[in-house]
């Protein structure tokens, strides 16, 4: 929003805002919206950007109904709602990467044409302890760094950007790379010149992506006036005794994840403060059932 001063030119009224795509589950913004209220100690605005297909596909478990669904769910908690285009899908055997990385591109516009301090967030990312923007906001990005063959960038599930003062944000280019038949990239692989370019090619490299103990702090030794690096607890690489800095509340509910294997969780936790259920865009084309039962997982965190 534009804001006249006493000086008779405009500046930004800075309001965060977080920003999601959601594909297949309105439940989940009911609990993201749930979150917010309950844990955000800063002024803030919640953007659903829909891309539902209004189509038969698998990521909508073949029901056509969901597009409306996500709007009603919307208009009823009062929630902006943005539809992204996606038709060029239908026809189309695009990848599940490169379908995220064409919504990505949309929201990133998006960004760009109303500056503002946003986080991108998953669909199926909730908070689950208290969030200040005063963490962030000295930054002009946050990041969770990604590694593929030696090739890094940033992951789009949760990312933060400043697009009042952030740099090079022409390069954020969230389509998956493929560098020849064995090397591939997941979404944002092609985000690798915005990162050379905000972090003057000075980042964490191995060891650090291959060792479980050095990622799950900030590497704030990386760290600059330009970006900061999430620390994260990743699937299936952590477990109970890792789990001192999250209430025990929230340990209950993740203990009935079936997708756990020999003590380790299959979800993930960012920052200390942001519980990842994974699978929400159904990628993995798992069962109606097993998305069920992980909605009502999630849905145990707003009513715990």
């Amino acid at each position: 929003m534009l804001i006249a001063n006493n000086l008779n030119f405009y500046i930004f009224e800075i309001k965060m805002k977080f920003v999601t795509a959601v594909i297949n589950n309105p439940r989940y913004i009911e609990i993201q919206h749930h979150t917010f209220k309950k844990y955000v100690k800063c002024p803030y605005e919640f953007i659903v950007f829909n891309d539902a297909k209004d189509w038969p596909d698998f990521s909508n478990f073949e029901d056509p109904t969901i597009k409306q669904q996500i709007i009603d769910t919307c208009d009823r908690l009062g929630i902006k709602c943005i539809n992204i285009p996606n038709a060029h899908h239908k026809d189309s055997d695009r990848s599940a990467s490169d379908r995220t990385g064409d919504s990505c591109n949309y929201i990133t516009k998006y960004m760009r044409e109303n500056p503002d301090q946003y986080f991108l967030i998953d669909s199926d990312m909730f908070l689950i302890a208290d969030f200040d923007i005063v963490n962030y906001k000295d930054f002009q990005y946050a990041i969770v760094l990604q590694e593929r063959y030696e090739m890094y960038y940033p992951w789009n599930g949760l990312f933060y950007i400043d697009t009042t003062i952030a740099e090079h944000t022409e390069l954020l280019k969230w389509d998956p790379c493929v560098e020849d038949t064995n090397k591939h990239c997941d979404t944002g692989g092609s985000c690798r010149q915005w990162l050379s370019a905000i972090s003057g090619d000075v980042h964490p490299r191995k060891p650090y992506m291959t060792s479980i103990e050095t990622i799950r702090f900030s590497l704030e030794e990386y760290a600059t006036d330009k970006l900061y690096y999430i620390k994260h607890l990743w699937s299936n690489s952590w477990g109970e005794d890792e789990f001192h800095s999250i209430e025990k509340k929230y340990l209950d509910i993740i203990k009935k994840d079936p997708r756990n294997k020999e003590d380790k969780f299959c979800c993930e936790i960012y920052d200390n403060k942001f519980l990842h259920i994974q699978g929400g865009g159904r990628w993995d084309k798992g069962s109606k059932e097993l998305y069920e039962f992980l909605t009502n997982m999630a849905s145990l965190i707003i009513n715990e």
